[in-house]
């Protein structure tokens, strides 16, 4: 199933965009670190993938997934 539309819009309340703006920062870096280190080879990620899930919860990636998924479902009504 594809849409023209792959991402629907949404847009974020100054609170909740002052609220997710440091999450977003963080967690960004975090995933893409992670990523180079597995695919150099620095790390393994079958050992490591526990740990970067519970990191992703540490830097907030429930609260943000919860503001970014109401955005889009209030916007999609």
């Amino acid at each position: 199933y594809i849409t023209k539309e792959p991402i629907p819009p949404y847009w974020l309340t100054p609170q909740e965009s002052d609220e997710i703006s440091a999450m977003q920062t963080d967690l960004d870096k975090y995933v893409k670190d992670s990523f180079a280190s597995w695919v150099s080879g620095q790390t393994d990620v079958d050992e490591e993938w526990d740990a970067y899930l519970e990191q992703l919860k540490v830097l907030g990636v429930d609260k943000y997934m919860e503001v970014m998924s109401n955005a889009v479902f209030t916007n999609s009504q």
